[in-house]
């Protein structure tokens, strides 16, 4: 009798010590998952520096635009479009910038009078800021509510990417 309730102790003590470890094992995988998540929701990418040139005087034939990602450091994110079409009376742009899974939205909106009836080719430049080293992102460039332009990349400190549109 007393051997019965040893092995019945020693049977119950396993199960209990099995189910513990199986649960630790499900808790700190999804501990470092989550973890990992909240890393990047965390952080505030932003968007800085946000400028328009004035109108250029010739508009190339061979490429309507080229797009280039330049990386400053470890965080940012410097993006240049060298000919972009814009109405020929507007002012300057304001920006805003959505974030959601990696993927980077960047409004550029338009100011001052649209009314004259003249396209022109303008460079844009603009930061994004407080990325990581190692991680994909996807960039689209909207303006007002048109997709211009959408790109992909792994950041690197030393990333210069040069894209036509």
């Amino acid at each position: 009798m007393k051997i019965t309730k040893r092995l019945h102790g020693k049977k119950i003590f396993s199960l209990m010590a099995f189910v513990a470890v199986i649960g630790l094992l499900i808790m700190g995988g999804c501990d470092k998952e989550s973890s990992e998540n909240k890393n990047f929701d965390k952080q505030l990418v932003t968007i800085k520096d946000c400028n328009i040139s004035a109108c250029k005087s010739a508009m190339p034939t061979s490429h309507s635009d080229t797009i280039r990602a330049i990386s400053l450091g470890n965080n940012a994110l410097k993006v240049i479009t060298t000919n972009t079409k814009f109405n020929c009376c507007i002012d300057g742009i304001t920006q805003s910038i959505n974030v959601e899974n990696k993927q980077i939205i960047v409004n550029l909106y338009p100011s001052g009078d649209e009314s004259c009836n003249c396209i022109c080719g303008r460079s844009v430049m603009f930061v994004v800021d407080n990325l990581f080293v190692g991680e994909t992102y996807s960039v689209i460039i909207m303006i007002d509510t048109f997709e211009y332009y959408e790109f992909s990349f792994t950041f690197t400190n030393d990333l210069a990417l040069t894209f036509y549109n």
